[in-house]
């Protein structure tokens, strides 16, 4: 074979790899999604719920503070599955924007007649904001996600144009920012995360991670990965116990980055052959957003709290930790359904457009 038949056919194999990688479906990180807004709802539910500041039970104390401890980085690890996801696909689509400024009206709308059916005026200055794709007085997450995804082209620039040692800079740059923010010299405004500039920097991140990875030329084995994160769980541990739960709410920490990375890097490789397991986590893993934007709207997080599931009186009980967990899987399953109606009146929606088209086409 000549070195030219030779190059072609490596070429076409490489293709043919690139290719694969872009339709290949992670399960690992769809499993690791579901986990980051599972705890998620933990780590609301703790807070806004009231279960961590007024349980009475020791026990309970500790279930929370080590739970929560364990998936301290969840919405980290949410914007760099999307991030990475993204940057495997090798493009962005205006439609996905829409898609989830449409889900986000849903929800808002949905929330906004269910709170005025029980006589609740939602927090808001008028019924428009309803319907504004960046809506950060109800949701900072989804509409810093929203932006993400409108900067998401200048940013696969960057991640695709950086070489080895740029990157390699950038990412140094990056970590020595983490550090300095978390001594208190704050050289970028990150507000601990709850913004679009931490956001981007997560995206870069993850774009290092999918065309370099983060492996030291085959150093670093699972053994090794397991090891860091059950030292980062102890210092978040220790770290909740000293300072409270607010202790958490800063994702730019470097431990939060590193564990961020870690998790990420444990799930990518997760696989399984069996189709049933695969199709149900990749459906619940697509309710995830909606899971979100069903318990997290800030005009109906109290009154889901305190008057529909009526979190205080758990709170005494010895085994709070039990109900606590029933009401998360609760909020969840509920979000699942919620979101598979949405999907479906999407559907029916689309089918009704389609027949009206063919028939206007037909006449």
């Amino acid at each position: 074979m000549s070195i030219t038949e030779n190059k072609s056919t490596q070429d076409c194999n490489e293709i043919k790899t690139l290719s694969q990688q872009k339709n290949e479906r992670y399960l690992g990180l769809d499993i690791l999604k579901i986990l980051s807004m599972t705890f998620i709802v933990i780590y609301h539910l703790s807070l806004h719920g009231g279960f961590y500041a007024n349980s009475t039970s020791y026990f309970t104390k500790v279930f929370l503070t080590i739970i929560n401890a364990m998936f301290w980085p969840s919405v980290n690890i949410f914007v760099y599955i999307s991030s990475f996801l993204i940057i495997k696909k090798g493009k962005t689509n205006i439609r996905n924007f829409f898609k989830l400024w449409l889900e986000i009206i849903f929800y808002n709308v949905i929330i906004y007649i269910v709170l005025c059916c029980f006589g609740i005026t939602p927090n808001i200055d008028n019924i428009f904001v309803l319907f504004l794709p960046i809506t950060r007085s109800l949701y900072w997450f989804a509409s810093t996600y929203l932006v993400l995804y409108l900067i998401s082209p200048l940013l696969l620039k960057i991640v695709n144009n950086l070489n080895k040692r740029e990157y390699d800079i950038t990412i140094l740059a990056i970590i020595i920012i983490s550090l300095c923010y978390m001594f208190g010299y704050q050289f970028l405004p990150l507000n601990n995360g709850f913004n679009i500039i931490w956001f981007a920097i997560l995206f870069i991140i993850s774009g290092y991670q999918f065309r370099f990875g983060f492996n030291l030329q085959g150093k670093v084995k699972k053994i090794h990965l397991i090891i860091v994160y059950v030292i980062c769980l102890g210092l978040s541990i220790i770290k909740v116990n000293n300072f409270g739960l607010d202790a958490l709410h800063n994702y730019t920490h470097i431990i939060a980055l590193i564990e961020t990375v870690v998790l990420f890097t444990l799930f990518q490789n997760i696989k399984s052959n069996n189709k049933i397991v695969n199709k149900i986590v990749k459906y619940i893993s697509t309710c995830t957003f909606g899971i979100y934007l069903l318990h997290d709207n800030a005009s109906a997080t109290q009154f889901m709290y305190q008057n529909l599931i009526q979190v205080s009186k758990y709170y005494t009980l010895n085994l709070s930790w039990l109900h606590f967990i029933k009401i998360v899987l609760l909020i969840i399953l509920c979000g699942i359904v919620v979101e598979s109606l949405r999907k479906l009146l999407v559907y029916v929606i689309k089918k009704i457009l389609i027949l009206f088209k063919n028939n206007k086409i037909q006449q």
